[in-house]
This record gives structure tokens, sequence and C-alpha cells, in this order.
């Protein structure tokens, strides 16, 4: 009896070591990446936290949380996430990467208790069920592939979505398993774990959602042979087939998608072919790890035309079909083998599919990819059972464990990459040679850090290649106002370099920065009507218009500049345009706030109408302006009443113009 204890105390303790040894280990791994900056996407959305001065009350905390443009919900519980970090802006990313750190870690221990959980249904004994668990929790963790979703803060938002789904599929899984012994518990444990959980998912990321499809394919392969009382058929109808025929429906009649595909460089038809091809490249990934450095730059993505251009999309095509048919037809003699394979692509079918989003991101794998690390340590674990000779058996056990400290290496080298930021935007430029916003990028780093005869020469050339980016040669002329240096451009060709742009995403950023040079009077050579004709010059780009959000900023930035200029009439009429593309108050208010400076109170009031309008449509729970609105009609009103004009001169907003385009 005592010996057989000690046996089961050692066995705790040597669960309870690995657990530290991976967790531990993890966090070695990734802490030089918290050393990192904020990228990209991070800026948009945390930049919200400086728009009332900082998250300091109740209002500012909804109009952050729940005002925001993140996704069709505003994911307000990641948006509150971010608050655990800082409520200002600037903010230091370091903190931001470590909640994130963290988070990865929880995830972790979710997968290990999931893994665990699947191999305890496929009556795997205990000491098989934890190595299984612990080798695809360490491999996930520590996974390359996941160093962009980890270091990335914005993707805070993937990592909580995973995380939520994760416990409300294990709610399921236990739920499950008590059905045919408790069928009240089990369907209370498997509704809490749908809604609540699901729900809390969605918030995060509207791909939570799949939680739904993730429970499909669980009851198609690992619970085929497990009986379902009737009761859980109905459940099944209530709570799985009834939420998805909803969202198909959904998609269906809505197809606002459709539409969306006018701002991409490819037709719905040519997403889903060049998917093809980017699953298998995802799938590839996630089975033989290598080093990563590119993360977020992906728009070089060569677009798949036809079936047979480039041929590698039929061959991709087919490989995808037959997995997928094989899945469905051995889902009950090769059940883990099944798993994987609807896991996976399962996990994909919204940000892989139909909609008209980016083609290419490692972060869309961070759950999905859980489905095949789990077939390939069980199958290389079960290989050991099936062959004689005793190398090969110890090759198959201790491959896994190999398989993690190669991939431990490799996600270090990454986040020593990510750590500075000199280093990842060259390793981008290297990545990708075509790619647009890898050397954009690289060429702002070099001129912010005192370069600005390379970083000309870089984007120049860059400009070469992708001569439709008015954006690029607008950041020549920004480093030449910056370090007052000629240029090989000027605001002259830009506006006729507009005639045969495009649209790209640099184009608000860049155009803002410049205005906000000439106003500040570091570009000697322009005044405020050059940067109105240079604003005017790029609202004429093809199609700009049909970004909406973007267009209705810039006309915003126009109409500050003709308040500059003390030209009232056409900074009205612009944001009167302004508006038809964003029903938002801050346009309204701002025009009833020109003209009752000007001492047009019945104009003004007008506009404040249009603004409890806009008000009116506000997302859920995001602070309404009305209070606002009221006090400020009352003091026209009061104006009007004693016809004391307003003597303060037009509203002249302050000359950081970036400030306009935020709240």
């Amino acid at each position: 009896m005592n010996l057989t204890n000690s046996r089961i105390s050692i066995y705790n303790f040597s669960i309870l070591i690995s657990l530290i040894l991976i967790t531990g280990g993890c966090v070695l791994v990734y802490w030089p990446g918290l050393d990192g900056i904020f990228l990209v996407d991070d800026y948009p959305n945390l930049s919200a936290l400086s728009n009332n001065g900082g998250v300091t009350d109740l209002r500012s905390l909804l109009a952050f949380v729940f005002g925001n443009e993140a996704g069709a919900v505003g994911r307000p519980l990641s948006m509150l996430s971010f608050l655990l970090n800082d409520q200002y802006w600037p903010a230091s990313a370091e903190s931001f990467k470590y909640t994130n750190l963290m988070i990865h870690l929880l995830c972790g221990m979710l997968v290990l208790l999931f893994c665990y959980r699947l191999s305890r249904i496929l009556r795997n004994r205990e000491p098989t069920a934890i190595y299984i668990a612990m080798a695809c929790a360490a491999l996930w963790l520590f996974h390359p592939l996941n160093v962009s979703t980890t270091l990335y803060v914005i993707q805070r938002m993937a990592q909580l979505s995973m995380l939520f789904s994760l416990i409300g599929i294990l709610f399921y899984c236990q739920g499950r398993l008590l059905t045919n012994t408790d069928i009240k518990r089990a369907l209370i444990l498997v509704t809490c774990g749908v809604t609540i959980f699901g729900l809390l998912s969605v918030l995060s990321k509207e791909n939570g959602v799949l939680i739904l499809v993730y429970i499909l394919v669980l009851e198609a392969t690992i619970f085929n042979n497990l009986a379902k009382p009737k009761l859980l058929k109905y459940w099944f109808w209530l709570f799985i087939y009834a939420p998805l025929g909803v969202l198909f429906l959904y998609f269906a009649a809505k197809g606002f998608y459709l539409n969306s595909y006018e701002y991409r460089d490819f037709t719905l038809t040519q997403r889903l072919l060049t998917e093809n091809r980017i699953l298998l490249d995802y799938l590839h990934s996630v089975l033989i790890p290598h080093l990563y450095g590119s993360g977020l730059i992906n728009d070089d993505i060569i677009i798949s035309k036809t079936l047979f251009d480039p041929f590698t999309t039929i061959i991709s095509v087919l490989i995808n079909a037959s997995l997928l048919i094989c899945a469905i037809y051995f889902r009950k003699k090769q059940p883990v083998f099944s798993f994987a394979v609807l896991w996976f692509y399962g996990g994909h079918l919204l940000e892989s599919t139909f909609l008209p989003l980016e083609l290419y991101f490692e972060h869309r794998n961070y759950m999905p990819m859980v489905g095949p690390i789990y077939a390939l340590i069980y199958y290389l674990y079960q290989l050991s059972f099936y062959v004689k000779r005793e190398p090969v058996r110890r090759i198959a056990v201790a491959f896994p464990i190999l398989l993690v400290l190669f991939s431990a290496f490799l996600t270090h080298k990454s986040a020593m990459i990510w750590s500075t930021p000199g280093t990842l935007f060259s390793v981008w430029v290297y990545e990708h040679p075509n790619s647009l916003r890898a050397q954009r990028i690289y060429g702002q780093f070099l001129g912010i850090n005192n370069q600005p005869e390379l970083a000309i020469q870089t984007l120049n050339s860059t400009y070469q290649k992708f001569p439709y980016d008015v954006s690029l040669p607008m950041e020549i002329i920004n480093l030449g106002c910056r370090y007052n240096i000629e240029t090989p451009y000027s605001l002259d060709d830009i506006n006729n370099l507009v005639k045969t742009a495009k649209f790209t995403d640099g184009i608000l950023t860049l155009a803002n920065t410049l205005v906000d040079n000439i106003v500040n009077n570091k570009c000697e050579n322009y005044d405020i009507y050059d940067a109105i004709k240079l604003l005017a010059a790029i609202e004429t780009i093809p199609n700009i218009e049909r970004q909406k959000k973007t267009f209705a900023k810039l006309l915003f930035l126009h109409s500050d500049l003709y308040v500059l200029a003390r030209q009232l009439t056409p900074a009205i009429e612009l944001l009167d345009r302004a508006y038809k593309y964003q029903r938002r108050p801050a346009i309204p208010i701002r025009q009833a706030t020109l003209l009752a400076s000007a001492g047009l109170y019945e104009e003004a009031l007008r506009y404040l109408d249009v603004a409890k309008s806009a008000d009116q449509d506000r997302k859920i729970l995001a602070p309404s302006e009305l209070p606002q609105l009221l006090e400020f009609e009352a003091r026209i009103n009061r104006l009007i009443d004693e016809r004391k004009p307003q003597t303060s001169e037009i509203g002249i907003i302050s000359n950081n113009f970036s400030e306009s385009l935020k709240g």
C-alpha cells in the first residue's frame, strides 16, 4: 500500500515538474519579444485611449469599450481587457505583450485539458493520456506559428476568443459524457458551454461563433459512437443547428460582403481559389515548424486567377477536397484523423472562405491548429505500440519531445527578431521583397531613425514597383520637410500622380502627417492652400469613396483646413459630404460648433438635430451624446433669446491634425 502511494506521489510530482518546465520554458522563450513595439493595427485600435484624455470615468470607458470600430460587434471584451494594461495613450507595449503571453499560457493549459479529455474519451490509459496531452500543449505553446498572435498586441482578440471557446468546449465534453447517466446535469453543462462561454468568445472576436462548428466536429468524430438521447437531439436543434441556420441565412440575405470585394484586388472566386493554396500552406506550417519573421506582412500573396493559374491551385483544391472526403468517410474508423481534418478546416470557415478579408494571417491558425497537433502526437505515440523494432519505438516516443524542443528554439529566435523593430522590419523586407507594406514600413523606420537618404532611396525604389501608391511619394515629401532636404517629388507631382493611383492603406495616415507638417510650418515651400489642393486631389483617386470611413476622415481633415483658412462655406459642405459616408454625431456637432461660432444659430440648431438622429443609431451600450447635445442646444437658444452674437472666432482646431481624425 505504501509502495503504491509512493508511486502515485512520484507520478503526480513528475506531472507538476513537467507543467512547471513547460510554462516556465514558454515564458523564457517569449521573454525577449516583450521588448517589442506596437505594430500596424495596434495603433488605430488602441490610440482611442486618448480620445477623451484617457479612460478616466464611466463615459470614457463605455466609449472605448463599446464605441469602437473593431469588428461587427466591437469586440468589447477584448477592448475591456486592454484597460488592464493602460488607460492612456501613448502607452508602453511591454505590459500589453506580457498580458498576451499570460493569456497564451492559459490557452496552453486549456489545450492540455482538452487533449487529455480527448485521449480519455478514446480510452487511452491515464499515463498515455497525460503524455499525449502534455506533448500537445507543449508543442502548441512553443509553436513558432503562434509568435505573431502572442506578440502582436491586438491579436489578444484571437487569444481571448480561443480561451472562452475552449472553456465552453470543455463544458460540452464533460456534459456529453454525462448524457446517458445524468441528462439534467448534462444539459446544464452543455448549455452553459455554448451560451455563456460561446457568447464571451464572440464578444472577444466574432469568429467565436465557430464554437458551434467545433462541437459538431466533436460529435461527428470523437463522440460518434456515444449514444445520443432524444433530449440531446432536441438540444442540438435548438442550440447548434438553429443558430448556424440563422447565421447562414444572415450572410445569404445580407450579401454585404459581395460589395466589399470592390475594395480588394481579387474577386470572391479568386479568393476562394487562393485560400485553397493558403490552407495547405497553413497545414504545412503547423506540421513542420520553421522560423517565422514575417507574421503580419502577407500582401504579396500570388492570387489564383483560375484553377490552373497558378497550376498549384488545382493541386491544392484536389488535396483539400480529398482530405475532407476521407475525413468524412473514415470518421468512424479513424476518428482522430477525421477530427484533426474537420477541426482544422472548420476553424477556417469564416476567415478563410467567402468574407472579403485579407488573404493570409498566421493568427487564424491559433485555434484550428489544435486538431492537427493532436493527431500528430496521437499517431506518433500509437506508432510505438505497432512497430516491433525497439529503436523505432523509442524514436516514435521521443520524437514529440524533440519536436517541442526544436519549436522552442525557433520561437525564441522569432521572439528575438520581434524584440528589435529594425531587425523585424529588415526581415520583413528580406522575406517579402515584393511586399508594398514591408518596403513602406522599412522606409518609414529608416526616416524616423535619422537615415533620410536611405529612407528616400528605399521608398522611391518601392514606388517604381508600385506606381499606383501615392502614399510613397507623400512620405518622401514628409522626410524632406522633417530633415529640410530636397526630394524627387513635390506636391504638384502628387496632384498629377493621383490620376493613375489606387487606394492603399497608407494614404490616410501619410496624408494626415503631411498636412500636419504643412500646417505646423515644417514644410518651408508649402502653405495651407497647397494642403487643401493636395487633399482635393487625393479625394479624386478612383474608388476611394468606396472606403467610406477612410473617405469621411479625409473629408473631415479637408474641412479643418478650410476652417484654418477661415472659409466657412466649403468647410460645412465638406462635412456634409463626410456625413453621407459615415453617420456619426461628431460630424454634425462639428458643423453646429462652426456655425454657432459664426453667429448662425438657426443653422447650428438644424445640425444639432442631425446629430441627435445620428446618436440614436449608435452601437448598443455606446455612450450617448444626447446630454451634451441638449446642453449645447440650450446654450444656443439662450444666445438667440438674448440676441447677443458670440464673439469667439470660428472654432479653429488644434494644430495637431491627428486629433481631428479621432473620436
